[in-house]
């Protein structure tokens, strides 16, 4: 391929970027993913390995790290929330949002009870529903996080995973339950 050959395709490819509002988007995201590491900054550390012929590298980050760069890949599980008249069904559920935090950090439980339920639970059907939770008692009704996923898959206890709690309470504005779930993450046991 001779100069011109690559001079023209240089200028093709550099109109299409101009032109084309999905490339542009591409290379938007792009460049705003970068970030410029400076003599002196913190490095993560980096691992090479052999396997036979293979070489292997691994960025090794401590978990904290590893979670701040994840942020953006947690999604809230919750898809609605409901509140429904007190009843025994929901000692099926498990206790979810600031309710489950409250008994797992120094968080004050909050005033209503909040239980975590698989969207498409069958359980959903024997509730009764209210429309105006707030003309009701906090102590005669239940707040229900309907998630995109069941939560009794991924606990072993009366309440949601932490991880999935953080998940849930992430984008939270309150600044007490940030603290505890920055608290409560640095007490996970990582392996």
């Amino acid at each position: 391929m001779g100069r011109d050959e690559n001079v023209a395709i240089f200028q093709d490819t550099e109109k299409m970027c101009k032109e084309n509002d999905r490339l542009r988007e591409s290379i938007r995201l792009a460049s705003e993913n970068q970030k410029l590491i400076l003599e002196g900054d913190a490095v993560p550390s980096i691992e090479n390995y052999k396997e036979g012929k293979n070489t292997f590298v691994k960025l090794v980050l401590e978990p904290k790290e590893l979670l701040e760069l994840g942020n953006d890949i947690f999604v809230t599980p919750v898809s609605d929330v409901i509140h429904i008249k007190r009843t025994d069904e929901v000692k099926e559920l498990l206790k979810a949002s600031d309710y489950a935090l409250s008994e797992i950090s120094m968080l004050n439980p909050p005033s209503v009870e909040t239980y975590a339920c698989f969207k498409k639970s069958e359980i959903i059907r024997e509730f009764e529903i209210l429309d105006e939770p707030e003309w009701e008692e906090p102590d005669s009704i239940y707040r229900i996080e309907l998630w995109n996923y069941d939560p009794k898959q991924l606990s072993d206890k009366d309440r949601v995973d932490k991880l999935s709690l953080f998940s849930s309470l992430k984008d939270t504005k309150d600044p007490r339950v940030q603290g505890e779930i920055e608290t409560v993450l640095e007490e996970i046991e990582w392996q």
